[in-house]
């Protein structure tokens, strides 16, 4: 947990200042907001000393797993009857992540005094998104808050199982990419230049001898700030990520790249689909499910077109029909929306979509990776094996070089 040194001024314009702890700055900031402040100024304590401890797993944000297992405990102790403050008593302590246990550990202070589980879980934003303290809201609404856990349970493990689907995808080629640059790399370091000084002092060298002669100088030479260069464009890709202009650039880009358009579309899809199968499963009217659904779409176009949807389906019109016109889903699946509405059964409805979209997610990420693969063996393997070539035909070649 990190400390925050905070200037804010409060409704009347009296300066406040003060430290507060959170997990990062979101939940700091959510908490002075909270407090009915309005932020002026906000600084990590002791910033230097702390930059240490920020890449120690200790204290680091809780992953997807460790929220997962969380809520399954919370869901399987409130199912055998027992209390939500007993509950978070019994899981508060031993937990391998130092910030979740003083988060579990802050919650179960702040439903000793009388808060919701829902509202304390809110001060959290970076760990509880809106999806799951809506769901939480309702169970503890309705009186079925183990039940409302185990669905938000579910979900989480629907989640980290895309999730890793979709780090499958990306990690063999991000993997040969890795190995073919090293291979490089280690003739052009090591074994060509070795091979310079027997060309050394010779005359009319084949083009292609002087054109691998002349790459290995340059790697030499400049490697370094290649590799300066890289650290580089990470770093500044950390610090660009986020910025709307990026985002926009990003996320048209993965529309129109032909292949990963629709798996990306899938994805998206399916985040929306799997908000709105358990929220409706708890009784949510529609709504504000599209509310809710929309914030977890990490596309800004998809999110733009189901923002329409969500301001239509208030002005009164049908669901199945407004999200026709954004075409989205295939025509199979706009026809499932208007059984849903004709039924009254959207909840089972969104849940087979949710099952479909999985299905065809998977289906992608399977073909891409087996498409990738000797793609990926064909494309590294020529690199590597046009500089063997190079290198083998400049040593044959020594006999025709005249000195």
């Amino acid at each position: 947990m990190n400390k925050y040194q905070y200037k804010a001024y409060d409704a009347v314009g009296s300066a406040n200042e003060g430290e507060l702890s959170a997990p990062t700055v979101i939940s700091a900031r959510t908490k002075i907001k909270a407090m009915g402040l309005t932020l002026v100024r906000l600084e990590k304590s002791g910033a230097g000393s702390g930059r240490l401890r920020h890449f120690i797993q200790f204290n680091r944000k809780p992953k997807l797993a460790e929220i997962e297992v969380l809520t399954s405990k919370l869901a399987l102790l409130l199912g055998n009857g027992v209390k939500i403050d007993r509950a978070l008593d019994i899981i508060k302590n031993g937990r391998s992540n130092k910030v979740l246990e003083k988060l579990v550990n802050d919650i179960y202070e702040e439903i000793r005094k009388g808060v919701h589980l829902s509202v304390a879980m809110g001060k959290y934003p970076d760990v509880f998104d809106p999806l799951y303290t809506s769901v939480i809201r309702i169970g503890e609404a309705t009186g079925h808050l183990g039940e409302s856990f185990s669905d938000m349970a579910a979900n989480l493990s629907f989640r980290r199982s895309i999730r890793q689907k979709t780090l499958e995808a990306l990690f063999y080629p991000a993997f040969i990419f890795v190995l073919c640059c090293m291979a490089v790399f280690f003739m052009f370091d090591f074994i060509v230049p070795k091979l310079s000084v027997v060309f050394a002092g010779m005359k009319d060298l084949p083009f292609y001898t002087q054109f691998m002669l002349s790459i290995s100088s340059f790697v030499q030479q400049y490697q370094l700030i290649m590799l300066g260069g890289g650290i580089l464009l990470g770093f500044l890709y950390t610090r660009i990520r986020k910025k709307k202009w990026f985002v926009r650039f990003y996320d048209a880009l993965m529309l129109k790249i032909p292949g990963v358009r629709n798996m990306y579309l899938t994805l998206e899809n399916l985040r929306f689909v799997s908000s709105l199968a358990i929220l409706l499963k708890n009784k949510v009217v529609i709504s504000d499910a599209l509310e809710y659904g929309v914030k977890v779409v990490e596309n800004l176009f998809v999110k733009n077109k189901l923002i329409n949807v969500k301001n239509e389906v208030r002005q009164g019109n049908k669901l199945s029909v407004v999200m026709a016109k954004t075409e989205l889903f295939s025509d199979a699946f706009d026809g499932l929306i208007e059984i849903g509405e004709q039924t009254g059964n959207l909840a089972g409805i969104f849940h087979e979509m949710e099952i479909r979209l999985k299905t065809d997610y998977e289906n992608s990420v399977s073909a891409m990776i087996k498409i990738i693969e000797p793609v990926m063996i064909v494309v590294m393997g020529s690199i590597v094996g046009s500089v063997v070539i190079v290198m083998l035909l400049s040593i044959v070649s020594l006999n025709e070089v005249g000195f």
